[in-house]
């Protein structure tokens, strides 16, 4: 069961999992989502095997800037509408719904709507923390189609999308800036047994255990390992810059975080390198962690998450590598998710 009292765990884990990149999960959200389940009870979490296998599974989340989500709030039925409108366009009833992902909004967003369609909500996820792109999902590289998918807007728009995976994005980008800047979407439609193959297990169990490790204060010199992943470094920011797109570029400016180590026998020089999310980090030159593994970094003392466009020079911070699932780190998973997806021309 998904509770009440996990929902600021889950929106802390949430906001680690977005990688840096400023997808902070909306309070908003939060309480929203906690007047629905204190009204209606908790939400069933279940595997994905506990389902009959030809359950009609759907993949639900937020498309577009959680920005702009801030500024236009949901009026409350946008994920009912889509979820709705998919089943209307398959002629099937979805029998439980999957996260999108569990990085930033998207980590509580289904938790809700699973609790206004009334039903379970499947403890697993389609990336393990955040990607800017719908088809980016683990979904996608095992062959599940993303389409047919529904798209919902605060302003009452709904769209039903049936469109080649090279176009998702060109696709549905238009339609999202028109609503506003986000959408709610429904998409990836699948059965039971085929999120029981594909989809990355216990991920919002998972991240629900991650945002309670932040909060615990006696996990304070040990949350790297308690989380399953690395301590990179431990510095104070020297510079925060910001390099200007190429000319004639559609990819935004990347903002980058020099740090140096203090450890006075190191010394050694960090860049944070972030396109969307922290993608890279170089080392003395060279590079030290990549996407698709979960780069993520937090502020001393408190440990408290940091996005990278808020660090300022003179913090004492903290940087950690968290692993992304292996399905990632094979030769087609790093084509979708690898440095070179982010524009790095890195091995």
């Amino acid at each position: 069961m998904v509770t009440a009292d996990q929902l600021d765990d889950l929106m802390l884990g949430g906001t680690l999992y977005a990688s840096g990149g400023g997808r902070r999960t909306s309070a908003t959200v939060v309480e929203w989502t906690r007047e629905l389940l204190l009204d209606g009870g908790p939400v069933p979490l279940v595997d994905a095997d506990a389902l009959a296998p030809d359950t009609l599974v759907v993949a639900v989340g937020m498309a577009g800037s959680a920005t702009l989500f801030e500024e236009l709030l949901p009026t409350g039925d946008e994920f009912v509408a889509a979820v709705r409108a998919l089943e209307q366009r398959l002629r099937r009833d979805v029998g439980a719904i999957v996260p999108l992902n569990t990085g930033g909004n998207n980590a509580v967003l289904p938790v809700a709507a699973a609790r206004q369609l009334d039903l379970p909500l499947i403890d697993a996820d389609g990336i393990g923390r955040t990607f800017s792109l719908l088809e980016s999902t683990v979904y996608r590289l095992e062959g599940v189609s993303p389409t047919p998918m529904a798209l919902s807007g605060s302003g009452g728009e709904l769209a039903v999308l049936d469109v080649p995976l090279s176009r998702v994005e060109a696709v549905t980008r238009p339609f999202v800036l028109a609503c506003g800047g986000w959408a709610a979407v429904a998409m990836y439609p699948m059965s039971a047994a085929t999120v029981a193959d594909v989809a990355i297990p216990h991920s919002v169990t998972r991240t629900v255990e991650a945002g309670r490790t932040l909060r615990d204060a006696s996990a304070r010199g040990d949350v790297a390992r308690r989380l399953g992943g690395t301590r990179l470094i431990t510095g104070v920011v020297l510079a925060v810059t910001e390099h200007e797109p190429t000319l004639g570029s559609a990819q935004p400016a990347r903002p980058v975080s020099v740090v140096l180590e203090e450890d006075r026998d190191l010394r050694r020089i960090v860049r944070l390198e972030a396109l969307n999310e922290i993608a890279v980090v170089v080392v003395d030159g060279l590079v030290a962690a990549s996407t698709p593994d979960c780069i993520c970094v937090l502020g001393l003392p408190g440990h408290y998450l940091l996005d990278i466009e808020r660090m300022e020079v003179g913090m004492r911070v903290e940087v950690l590598v968290l692993p992304a699932a292996p399905r990632w780190h094979t030769p087609d998973g790093l084509v979708v998710a690898g440095p070179a997806a982010f524009g790095f021309d890195l091995p």
